[in-house]
């Protein structure tokens, strides 16, 4: 019985991990990169998102020793007449970008690329491209690219489970598995009622002789 406990708890755990990337309130996602050409490979990334107002916020990336701000531009991105459905320089579509749920008809890329030593002051450009076959829309910190990236790859976004969820889950595992181990005590304990009857009807139904001998009682 415990064990099917435990092994329930541990199915409520993985489902915090599995949570949908479309939620309906406001969600912080991690951005994981996979480098396919040049380096370095960004070291994190994440953003908070309310699909409910909607809203960007605390858009961070971490690359080459920079961190972008990318909050502003996420919720106005750059359109270049990429022809995907519900092209608009909007929160709502930018979150589609990061996503990559975009349907574009065709042949689309999305990618994330890093520029050292351009941009403002050399600081660098990072930026997330939503590329087809007639136009580039950019999600871009630093300003916009040009000619070969330093390092360029692809991406994807996990939503992270609240520290709440944490919280409420394990709480409910360890009272379950007290309530489960209390019970399977309690049934395997014997009751001490039980007890003092079954001896008391044995001392009425017998007496003891002295020399050892059983007589049955009156």
């Amino acid at each position: 019985m415990r064990e099917k406990l435990r092994v329930g708890c541990l199915v409520l755990i993985a489902a915090a991990f599995a949570l949908p990337t479309h939620a309906d309130t406001i969600t912080t996602y991690t951005i994981n990169f996979t480098t396919t050409s040049g380096s370095p490979t960004p070291l994190s990334g994440s953003f908070t998102y309310d699909s409910t107002t909607p809203l960007f916020t605390d858009f961070l990336v971490t690359w080459n020793g920079n961190t972008f701000n990318l909050t502003a531009e996420a919720n106005s991105p750059t359109t270049g007449s990429s022809g995907c459905l519900g092209e608009a320089s909007s929160p709502a579509y930018g979150f589609s970008m990061m996503s990559t749920s975009l349907n574009c008809g065709g042949l689309t890329s999305f990618v994330w690329s890093g520029f050292a030593g351009e941009g403002t002051g050399g600081a660098g450009i990072f930026d997330f491209i939503v590329g087809t076959t007639v136009g580039d829309d950019f999600i871009s910190a630093g300003g916009i690219g040009s000619g070969t990236p330093t390092a360029s790859g692809t991406y994807t976004i996990v939503a992270t489970p609240e520290a709440a969820t944490y919280s409420l889950m394990l709480v409910g595992c360890l009272t379950i598995l007290i309530f489960s181990g209390h019970r399977e005590t309690s049934l395997c304990r014997p009751n001490p009622r039980d007890t003092r009857s079954r001896t008391g009807k044995r001392l009425e139904n017998s007496q003891v002789s002295e020399d050892g001998r059983s007589i049955s009682g009156h």
